[in-house]
């Protein structure tokens, strides 16, 4: 089990799979492995056996889950199409762990893919980089499109502004920054 940790965790799937799946059959309530072995089914690709083992593992205990097992959970069910159950678990993860950077990143990226959900795909993407999910160069572009943001032009006079203070240029720098914010204003990158 332990071995089938560290080789789900190092995204050495097969390997995870050969071990874990006899670990869980072996100890049904180490949530742990169950989980180890449900994000291993995950990257598998192979999501009917993640949501058959994270469904049995919720059933043995009533209904509950912890925020990761539901995380999981909701993983596989986007991952498999199924995006009205994948949300609702995602809002379920975000309630017990408000600052979840994965479950609030992949609800923005399930959400851009409506064009009538973009503000709210925009909403959950902030909460994500807040809590320390890198830049997403896509995502991020698609959301600019929606809020109106000229990202070259920002990038354009951000670098200018830069080089305005360099040369101690003052009064030049305080014009690059009046016009970035007011491109720009809840952008993080004008807020730095």
């Amino acid at each position: 089990g332990n071995l089938g940790l560290i080789y789900s965790a190092s995204g050495k799937f097969d390997e995870a799979v050969e071990l874990l799946t006899p670990a869980v059959q072996a100890d049904k309530t180490n949530e742990d492995l169950a989980y180890a072995l449900a994000r291993a089914w995950i990257g598998k690709r192979d999501y009917e056996k993640a949501l058959n083992l994270l469904l049995d593992f919720k059933a043995r205990r009533n209904g509950r889950a912890s925020g990761r097992m539901l995380l999981a959970e909701a993983v596989a069910y986007v991952r498999s199409g199924n995006n009205e159950k994948a949300e609702k678990a995602f809002r379920v993860v975000l309630q017990l762990e408000p600052g979840n950077a994965e479950a609030a990143y992949e609800l923005a990226l399930m959400l851009s893919m409506d064009p009538d959900r973009l503000q709210e795909a925009s909403e959950f993407y902030k909460t994500a980089r807040t809590n320390g999910v890198r830049i997403d160069p896509h995502l991020e572009e698609e959301l600019n499109k929606f809020s109106g943001v000229d990202t070259a032009t920002r990038d354009f006079m951000l670098e200018s502004l830069v080089d305005a203070l360099t040369a101690k240029d003052l009064a030049g720098a305080q014009w690059y920054y009046d016009e970035v914010t007011k491109l720009a204003p809840e952008d993080p990158k004008v807020k730095m």
